[in-house]
């Protein structure tokens, strides 16, 4: 894989509460692309994210697992983390690292438990959020009352981005308040969908969504407010503009709907990442463990944090990393910041779930994987010697 600068990647986690469809969206986002050739399911232990025979066993995931591809020339990276409170620490440790969390809703359920954890811990590190209404192919929804316990649990910037034209089996059409479009999926489960007129029975209803959805984004810039004011509107490059730095700013959370099961919503999702969710040099200051703050600084001292070691068989631990600045290679001498202990950087790879690719590199705001350090552990920072 070629090597993507930083304002080319984009890092993405997926929480929620248990059983809201968070591994099958994992799934079905590898799917579209085109990581792997089928969707699996977590009844037969066929999904990528849970490998662990545990997790199988078990049907929940238990711990958080790392995926990536490529779209429209922009490196994602995807963080599955587990729903059950039991293993929230992985949830904390992925956040430490992702620019955007999708905060994924069952449309069965509604705001739950574990929906509130991920919302308060992402809010907590200040890593914006954006909804993603899944499972609307389930049977007696009403999405009103989901997007009404949205707005009365998170604010009022919950405000939508799409909404569906019809819930249960027959979902398959959403209307998409960017484009101002119908976006028809295909039934046979390939993700695939063309763009149609909105239907005149809905015209009224996405004209009223659309200005409130712009009027959000206007609030949350003083600048634009006032263009808005003059113009009544804004232009298509503002608004987009205007949507990413608020986005950026936790000044919106827009909410998205999918059924990750029959892969409806998800491939357009592909492109909602590209564009409106914020590279990880554009995400300002991130807060470490001991309160100080870091930047995504490609051409800095190369510096990596650890945010996540597994033990694998036969290849002793594995240490999970994001890179703040510079570039981490193999072969490269760092040093432990807590201790002052010296590493020499092994093999690295990218992951999807257990399957490895090995690299040679990985560029600031990348994520990667390193096997063999000696003496660094979950939460250490490693940086050039001498820096």
């Amino acid at each position: 894989m070629k090597i993507f600068q930083t304002d080319h990647i984009r890092n993405v986690g997926l929480g929620g509460h248990g059983s809201s469809g968070k591994t099958i969206l994992f799934e079905a986002l590898l799917f579209n692309l085109k990581e792997i050739n089928r969707i699996g399911s977590v009844e037969n232990g066929t999904t990528t994210s849970d490998y662990n025979p545990d997790e199988i066993e078990r049907q929940v995931s238990i711990s958080s697992s790392l995926g990536h591809g490529v779209w429209k020339d922009h490196k994602i990276n995807i963080i599955d983390t587990p729903g059950y409170s039991d293993f929230f620490g992985e949830v904390v440790g992925a956040m430490r690292v992702v620019d955007t969390m999708f905060i994924v809703v069952s449309a069965a359920s509604g705001v739950e438990v574990g929906t509130e954890q991920v919302w308060a811990e992402a809010a907590k590190q200040g890593v914006p959020r954006f909804i993603i209404i899944n499972k609307l192919d389930r049977e007696n929804i009403d999405f009103d009352n989901i997007v009404q316990g949205l707005e009365e649990s998170f604010g009022h910037q919950v405000v939508l981005a799409q909404f569906p034209v019809e819930t249960g089996p027959n979902f398959d059409s959403i209307i998409d308040l960017f484009r101002m479009k119908m976006l028809k999926f295909a039934k046979d489960g390939s993700g695939n969908y063309t763009e149609e007129e909105i239907p005149a029975e809905l015209q009224e209803k996405a004209n009223e969504l659309h200005l409130k959805l712009v009027e959000a984004v206007a609030e949350s810039d003083d600048s634009l407010m006032e263009k808005y004011f003059e113009a009544g509107e804004l232009t298509e490059d503002e608004f987009k503009a205007g949507f990413k730095k608020a986005v950026a700013a936790d000044s919106v959370f827009p909410i998205f709907c999918t059924s990750a099961t029959t892969n409806v919503g998800v491939k357009r999702l592909l492109d909602i990442i590209v564009n409106f969710v914020p590279a990880p040099n554009e995400r300002g200051e991130v807060k470490t463990e001991d309160g100080k703050g870091i930047k995504v600084d490609p051409n800095g001292p190369t510096a990596a944090l650890i945010f996540k070691t597994v033990s694998e068989q036969h290849m002793g631990e594995l240490s999970f990393f994001k890179v703040f600045s510079g570039v981490l290679k193999t072969g490269q001498d760092v040093v432990n910041t807590r201790d002052g202990h010296p590493e020499r950087i092994g093999q690295i790879f990218i992951l999807n779930g257990k399957n490895k690719k090995s690299v040679d590199e990985v560029p600031a705001g990348d994520i990667g994987a390193v096997v063999k350090l000696k003496a660094t552990h979950t939460g250490d920072t490693l940086c050039e010697k001498g820096a």
